[in-house]
């Protein structure tokens, strides 16, 4: 298991990270102490080809015991591209 976590401030930011082939699991952003207003935006891209995009608008307070997040999961990253395209 392999588990990463950094604190940083708003604004554009960009990361890499190598996992060897038939590794999987999530890949999460998360906001700390979201107000309304905020927004979470990601595109996820492996070896070049775009595997992931969302975005999220907080349009009222989050409910207690409540995060502002979003997620990505894939069995196996080095299989991900093909996946999204179905061709599993």
């Amino acid at each position: 298991m392999l588990q990463s976590w950094e604190k940083i401030g708003s604004g554009t930011k960009t990361w890499t990270v190598e996992a060897p082939a038939k590794v999987g699991g999530y890949i999460e952003f998360e906001a700390d102490h979201a107000k309304v207003g905020d927004r979470l935006k990601w595109r996820v891209s492996i070896n070049g080809e775009q595997v992931g995009q969302d975005e999220w608008t907080l349009d009222k307070e989050l409910e207690k015991n409540t995060a502002m997040f979003l997620q990505l999961h894939f069995d196996d990253y080095s299989q991900a591209a093909q996946e999204v395209n179905g061709q599993e």
